[in-house]
C-alpha cells in the first residue's frame, strides 16, 4: 500500500476513534443529568442517596482516574482528587467545579423543551438541569484525566480537583469543608481554575468570531421573602 493511502487510512481511523471518544462523553454527561443531585435549601428535602449514586457513577465511568489520583471522600458526598506531579518544587494548582443542581421550579414544568432530569440528546444539544452548572465541569475535567492517564501523561505539577456537592445553597458543607481540609494538607495553590464564564457567539464588538468570557470575580447574592399584608 502506498505511504499516502497508509498515512490516510491511519487519520480516518484516529477521526473515527476521536468521533467515538466524543460520543461516548456526550452519553456520560447525558447520564450524569439524569441523577437528581438537588440542591433545597431545606435540607430535609435533599435525597443524598442521589449524590451517593452519583459518586458511585463517577468512579464507574473513569476507572483509570480513580485508580491514578489519590480520591478521598469529603463530608461524605463532596470529592477531593490529587493528582501527585512529580516536581516538588512546582506549587499545585486547583480545578473545582460542583454537582448539585437548583430545584425547577414549581409550575414551570411545561416549560421545558424536555424533562429536565431526562438527559436527552437531541437538535446537537444536551437537554437538562447540570448541563451547564455545573456537571459539565465536573464531567469536563473527569474525562480530560482519563484519557490524559490512558496515554500514560504524568504531570510535573500536583494538580488537585475539587469537587463540591452543596455549592447552590452556600457551599458550607462541600466547598467549606474542602477548604478545610486543603489547608489540614498544607496545600497553597499557584493559580485555580473555577466554573464560570461562556463564549459567545455573534457579539456585535467582534462579529462572526466567538469571545470566550473571563471571569475574575463573582457577585455575591441576597435572597429576600417578603410578606405583605
Amino acid at each position: 500500500m502506498p505511504f499516502r493511502h497508509i498515512a490516510l487510512a491511519l487519520a480516518l481511523s484516529a477521526a473515527s476513534v476521536a468521533v467515538a471518544a466524543g460520543e461516548a462523553a456526550v452519553q456520560r454527561l447525558a447520564e450524569a443529568v439524569r441523577f437528581r443531585t438537588i440542591s433545597h435549601q431545606d435540607p430535609s428535602q435533599i435525597d443524598y442517596g442521589e449524590f451517593e449514586r452519583f459518586n458511585q457513577f463517577l468512579q464507574a465511568s473513569y476507572p483509570r482516574t480513580f485508580a491514578t489520583l489519590d480520591v478521598e471522600v469529603v463530608n461524605d458526598y463532596s470529592l477531593l482528587l490529587i493528582w501527585r506531579g512529580s516536581d516538588d518544587s512546582l506549587s499545585p494548582i486547583l480545578l473545582t467545579a460542583h454537582s448539585d443542581v437548583v430545584p425547577i421550579e414549581p409550575g414551570t414544568e411545561a416549560d421545558w423543551q424536555h424533562p429536565p432530569f431526562a438527559g436527552v440528546v437531541a437538535e446537537g444539544k444536551i437537554h437538562g438541569r447540570g448541563t451547564l452548572d455545573d456537571k459539565e465541569g465536573v464531567m469536563a475535567w473527569l474525562e480530560a484525566v482519563e484519557s490524559l492517564v490512558a496515554e500514560r501523561f504524568a504531570p510535573r505539577r500536583t494538580m488537585v480537583f475539587a469537587f463540591g456537592h452543596d455549592e447552590e445553597i452556600g457551599g458550607e458543607q462541600g466547598a467549606g469543608a474542602i477548604a478545610a481540609r486543603l489547608q489540614a494538607l498544607g496545600l497553597h495553590f499557584a493559580w485555580m481554575i473555577d466554573e464560570g464564564g461562556m463564549i459567545l457567539s455573534d457579539n456585535p464588538m467582534l462579529p462572526q468570531r466567538p469571545v470566550a468570557m473571563v471571569n475574575v470575580a463573582e457577585k455575591g447574592f441576597i435572597t429576600l421573602t417578603l410578606t405583605a399584608r
